[in-house]
């Protein structure tokens, strides 16, 4: 699942999840710097959290890369 946050018509943030066997992987953020430190990615992660929950999913990791 792919979410986007939206401030009026701009795009302001991105987040994805996938589901793993019987985890959740948090993955694919990206809020631009202009946007930072507005709780938005906070906000995407409570809003996959919430959708992995549905999915009868309570665990959940953050996948991070070596270029992050």
């Amino acid at each position: 699942k792919l979410i986007g946050a939206f401030k009026g018509e701009a795009l302001v943030g991105i987040g994805a999840a996938k589901i793993i066997d019987n985890y959740g992987e948090l993955k694919r953020f990206y809020v631009p710097e202009e946007f930072r430190g507005q709780n938005i990615a906070e906000g995407i992660v409570a809003e996959l959290e919430k959708w992995l929950a549905t999915q009868k999913i309570s665990k959940s990791y953050l996948e991070t890369g070596i270029h992050q």
